[in-house]
């Protein structure tokens, strides 16, 4: 633009022409892009729009290769016809080409609209030496775009790049990558998709205006018919279209009617070697892209794919770790169950006996009887809390609300007890829940010198919240010991997290979070 208004000022007052301009030659585009107000990129050839342009006269002077004089183009058969000379009473003009290494780049447009052959031959000279430094002032300024689209491009892939890396959200990746594919392709739209045949899912979505998608992100479309999200799919290749007549399908329809589409490029979007959706970038006037576009998408396409890689892997760990813990819950509440069946009612069946044989036993035998039925009773209770720390069978048969209670009665500090409704929840969570508690009032009595504890649960925005506060000493950390890494282990296996606030001589705060979707079904 800068380079545009120095000729502009330089030309018109070497030659006296009342209109100068500099049209560019888009070789992806195959149009001519003359620099409009503001720096955007109006078409030549667009009627009615400030950068209209005689395009008779610039497709003569490509053709030619030549510089053009004309008296006065407005009656001059080669170009009277010009839409763009219609309304004028004379023209002159002076059309001048601007090469580099053979090729077109751009033409210099001289107008005088006031007089007749108001260029000369002398002042073609003039133009010529100023087209051979706008020339090398073009490849320049293409150089420097260059450059500065590269690193443009560069930057945007370090932005997703840092967000795959450090594990984002598979959400917050595909917004950023809508929005960065969209800014550096200067598109209208942009939309990444998932196919989940018969339909594609919306995943991600980028709106240059700023408004909304006319199809959010989780909507859903059939696929089917001639359209650029369809093609990819059926191909696995890279596609691009124009929402002409031509296009078909409920997907078409939309593209052209709500979203107002009419250009648009899709590349695959492959993880492990399966197609898993499109990004695609859509523009609302027809437009001939360049030919770099796909391979431009094609990186972020990659990265996408990373992404998808990356949550799906940490989906099945966490899977495999929520799998790990349900596990040896079953096997707890199974090796409970058969001591309870098995070992406690044969010691309590011994103990039965030893007092039926105290009963007829001679004077003698009978104190020994009775030591030997007091073993058996002492080993009775020490299998039930043995059993009782395996797995409560208070637990498996009240629910949380009663195991909690038996839990704040064989604690030895005074224990504030506030819980939740009396409903069930699912298994894993009520289970992980008594652990955390237990582990942290076994932690107040061995360590705490606490005079008093809180335990509270709550549900709130689908979590259990569990809390457990005591007013001791402080200075507990989660790398502290076995029992707490493990709960921190339990709890993040089942998608929640724990948080511990333990500052020293200020008492701890333990606080669990669980998802009441973990392990319900």
């Amino acid at each position: 633009d800068r380079l545009h208004a120095s000729v502009v000022q330089v030309l018109s007052a070497m030659t006296g022409a009342t209109g100068v301009r500099l049209l560019l030659w888009d070789a992806g585009r195959q149009d001519w892009l003359p620099p409009a107000p503001g720096g955007a990129a109006a078409r030549a050839g667009d009627a009615g729009q400030e950068g209209a342009a005689p395009m008779s006269v610039l497709r003569y002077v490509q053709r030619t290769s030549e510089p053009l004089i004309a008296d006065d183009a407005s009656r001059d058969d080669r170009f009277a016809r010009d839409p763009y000379f219609a309304d004028l009473g004379c023209c002159s003009l002076l059309a001048v080409p601007i090469l580099s290494r053979g090729d077109l780049r751009a033409v210099l447009l001289l107008e005088n609209r006031l007089i007749r052959a108001a260029f000369t031959t002398g002042r073609l000279e003039a133009v010529n030496l100023i087209a051979a430094q706008l020339a090398v002032s073009l490849d320049n300024a293409q150089l420097y775009a260059g450059y500065r689209r590269i690193a443009d491009e560069q930057a945007a892939l370090r932005r997703v790049a840092t967000l795959v890396a450090r594990a984002a959200p598979p959400q917050e990746v595909f917004t950023a990558v809508a929005e960065e594919v969209g800014r550096l392709l200067t598109a209208d739209s942009a939309i990444l998709v998932r196919y989940d045949p018969p339909d594609l899912e919306i995943a991600g979505t980028w709106i240059a205006s700023g408004g909304p998608a006319p199809t959010p992100v989780g909507g859903r479309l059939p696929l089917g018919g001639h359209n650029v999200t369809t093609l990819v799919w059926q191909t696995g290749r890279p596609a691009r279209i124009d929402y002409d007549g031509a296009v078909s399908g409920a997907i078409g329809r939309v593209a052209s009617h709500d979203w107002q589409l009419r250009t648009s490029v899709a590349g695959p979007v492959s993880v492990e070697d399966r197609l898993w959706g499109s990004m695609v970038v859509a523009y609302t006037h027809p437009e001939l892209l360049p030919a770099d576009t796909e391979a431009r998408l094609a990186g972020f396409t990659e990265l996408i794919a990373t992404a998808i890689a990356n949550a799906d892997a940490q989906a099945e760990v966490t899977a495999s770790r929520a799998r790990i813990v349900a596990a040896a819950d079953q096997a707890r509440r199974r090796i409970e169950r058969d001591l309870h069946d098995g070992a406690q009612q044969r010691l309590v069946t011994l103990a039965l006996k030893l007092r039926a044989a105290q009963a007829t036993a001679p004077p003698g035998l009978g104190g020994q009887f009775e030591e030997a039925a007091a073993e058996a009773t002492g080993a009775l209770d020490e299998l039930r809390e043995t059993a009782r720390g395996i797995h409560p069978a208070v637990l498996a048969d009240g629910g949380l609300r009663p195991a909690l209670m038996a839990l704040a009665r064989r604690c030895p500090v005074p224990v504030s007890l506030r819980v939740h409704g009396k409903e069930r929840l699912p298994e894993p969570v009520e289970v992980s829940a008594y652990y955390v508690v237990a582990e942290a009032l076994t932690n107040v009595a061995k360590h705490a010198r606490a005079s008093a504890v809180v335990v509270e649960t709550e549900i709130a925005g689908g979590l259990l919240n569990v809390t457990v506060r005591d007013d001791g000493v402080g200075g507990a950390h989660l790398a502290g010991g076995t029992g707490l890494t493990g709960l921190k282990d339990r709890v993040e296996a089942l998608g929640g997290r724990i948080v511990l606030h333990s500052p020293r001589g200020a008492g701890t705060s333990l606080r669990a979070e669980l998802p009441l979707t973990a392990g319900g079904g």
